[in-house]
């Protein structure tokens, strides 16, 4: 099969959106304490620049729910899916995502177990505005 061959959505798909859709659900509506219910009880949430504009990492519902109450109104997250194939390893389903914040684009990973996030992971990968150049907006340099 070539690489570039659209591949068949599974279960596991199906369970890495649905809880991304109520994730992205709750956080636009502001509603901080429905995002933290989606989080195991002792789940851990790494942020890097995305939502706190520091590096941060909260530990168990109660944090979560605090640095959303702080956050969400000024990061306005948005646009939550996969990027990439899940991936399982035990109980553990695991799945790169991306979405995006008022000011950047990121990315992260999702680690579900029983439906509740256990671990996740957000950072920056572009601030609007000032994407890093790629490609053919890449500077080509000194022409000798």
């Amino acid at each position: 099969m070539p690489d570039d061959a659209p591949r068949t959505a599974t279960a596991d798909d199906e369970t890495l959106c649905t809880w991304l859709a109520a994730w992205e659900a709750a956080l636009g509506s502001d509603n901080a304490e429905t995002a933290a219910m989606l989080m195991a009880a002792d789940g851990i949430w790494r942020d890097l620049l995305a939502f706190t504009w520091t590096v941060r990492t909260m530990e168990g519902r109660d944090a979560v729910r605090a640095v959303l109450s702080e956050t969400l109104t000024e990061a306005a997250p948005s646009s939550w899916r996969l990027a990439g194939p899940p991936e399982r390893s035990g109980a553990d389903l695991h799945a790169d995502i991306a979405f995006e914040t008022q000011t950047a684009r990121g990315f992260g990973r999702l680690t579900l177990r029983d439906g509740k996030a256990c671990t996740l992971l957000t950072m920056i990968s572009d601030i609007k505005g000032y994407e890093e150049p790629h490609g053919p907006r890449r500077p080509l340099g000194t022409v000798h």
